[in-house]
């Protein structure tokens, strides 16, 4: 079932957070408003044991799941916030619905794959499920945290959703990663990230704490950095975001949907 949303701040007036926080300044849609251009945004989010921790102190017990101040509490919030938005996005949406006979799973929305030591496929998100996904503890298994299973998880379902797609239609793949900088093979991203372009964007949001944030951050900065420079127009296909120590989970939805253009 649904929450209700709270209300947010359009303007993103406050921020809060740890020394290594990316300036809410800083964090802008890669969104380009062009005719034909279609955005399917996909989710992979992180399940592994480390996003019970705390976001602001990973050290302090008294922060671990199902504390408020832990990244899986903050996942647990912001997630249906920013998949409210997402959601619409979906342009198979009405089609899905219509034939889904009323399940809610079978509706459309964001396509999802959850990971820790492996990739799982969670499916489509939208406000009629996304609350019941997140809160199922089946869901949140596993050891170690490997990424980059998921990422090409999520690029093999799209490719395939859309591989006759019509004339015309230029149709962008926004990935969207939710981990907290522990992943082991942080590392066997980068090849995804060197080949991200203006037909498959990366949106990453680092929700941790410390010297392993830190570390990804930069590492994912750097091919950041990189992709564009190699880019003949110098144009930006990769946005990575550390949320250094924050734990408000509505601040995290505003700048996640700031990332994607759907802050309105």
């Amino acid at each position: 079932m649904s929450q209700p949303q709270p209300q947010l701040d359009t303007a993103r007036s406050e921020q809060t957070g740890g020394e290594n926080r990316t300036p809410r300044s800083e964090i802008t849609s890669q969104r380009k408003n062009l005719p034909g251009w279609k955005y399917e945004p996909a989710l992979g989010l992180d399940v592994s044991p480390s996003m019970s921790w705390g976001a602001d102190d990973e050290e302090n017990r008294a922060h671990d799941w199902p504390s408020p101040y832990s990244r899986r509490a903050i996942v647990r919030v912001f997630v249906p916030i920013f998949i409210g938005r997402m959601a619409r996005e979906d342009s198979e949406a009405a089609k899905e619905a219509a034939a889904s006979g009323g399940d809610a799973d079978k509706s459309g929305g964001v396509f999802a794959v959850a990971f820790s030591d492996k990739a799982r496929e969670v499916g489509d998100l939208n406000e009629a499920n996304v609350q019941q996904k997140l809160d199922d503890e089946r869901m949140w298994t596993g050891q170690g945290t490997l990424v980059a299973p998921a990422v090409q998880m999520l690029i093999d379902d799209f490719d395939e959703e859309f591989s006759e797609d019509e004339p015309g239609v230029t149709r962008v793949h926004e990935i969207n990663l939710v981990t907290d900088g522990e992943a082991q093979d942080w590392d066997k991203l980068l090849p995804y990230l060197k080949a991200a372009s203006q037909r498959r964007i990366y949106n990453i949001m680092i929700l941790g704490h410390g010297d392993a944030a830190k570390r990804t951050y930069d590492a994912y900065q750097k091919a950041a950095d990189e992709n564009q420079k190699a880019d003949p127009k110098g144009r930006r296909h990769i946005q990575v975001v550390n949320f250094d120590g924050v734990t408000d989970p509505v601040e995290v939805a505003e700048d996640a949907l700031a990332m994607t253009g759907q802050l309105d």
